[in-house]
């Protein structure tokens, strides 16, 4: 009879902080045989930066001890001191190899590390309609849910048809627009692009293992 193939699958099992110190936690699981250990090599992406924003390295291994299907990835959070410091995100990544399979669809990981209490001082817009940081769309709205899912209403751009959040998008980590467009980009590095094809509605094809995103305005 054939061995069982072993596994791999990872999970974002704690969000960090700033204010307490409290660590980000991947947790990885493996199946098939646990008799001996297995090391695993991963690769941490995100707006999170390691030394700045959580102690740790972007490259590292991960060893399941012999009889254990588990084993767990702890991230300190740093405190920056920046004023501005909307939460950041880490994505764990598992690297692939020859002695395990990785699990479909979990391969990445996703989670966060927020400033709670910390003083925000968002920058004033100096053109009405902008935001400081990216472009706003103009004619619509897109809310990021809980579960990963996208919410979009409004036009595509003026006097148009109705905006249309592409079916089926999950696992959506972060939203940014442009001012008839917008992107999502999803915990596997994937990008999926919505609203007016003119002004970055249509993603290059293939787009993969990003990690973050920003828009231009044409002024």
């Amino acid at each position: 009879m054939a061995a069982l193939v072993t596994q791999i699958s990872i999970t974002a099992s704690a969000n960090g902080k700033e204010t307490d110190g409290s660590p980000v936690v991947f947790s990885f699981s493996r199946t098939g045989s646990t008799d001996g250990s297995l090391s695993v090599g991963y690769q941490l992406f995100g707006t999170a930066k390691p030394g700045s924003d959580y102690s740790g390295s972007s490259t590292g291994t991960i060893l399941f001890a012999a009889g254990s299907a588990t084993a767990t990835l702890s991230l300190p959070a740093l405190a920056d001191g920046a004023l501005i410091d909307p939460y950041e995100t880490i994505i764990a990544r598992i690297n692939p190899a020859t002695n395990y399979e990785i699990a479909t669809g979990k391969q990445f990981a996703t989670a966060t590390i927020t400033a709670e209490g910390m003083l925000v001082s968002p920058k004033a817009s100096t053109r009405p309609g902008y935001s400081s940081g990216e472009v706003v769309n103009g004619y619509a709205f897109a809310a990021l849910k809980s579960n990963g899912s996208v919410v979009s209403w409004g036009k595509s751009s003026y006097d148009s048809s109705d905006i249309t959040t592409p079916a089926g998008l999950s696992g959506v980590t972060q939203l940014f627009s442009t001012e008839y467009a917008f992107a999502a980009l999803k915990s596997d590095g994937s990008v999926v692009t919505w609203g007016d094809s003119r002004y970055g509605g249509t993603a290059p094809t293939g787009l993969s293992g990003v990690t973050q995103i920003m828009s231009n305005l044409n002024p």
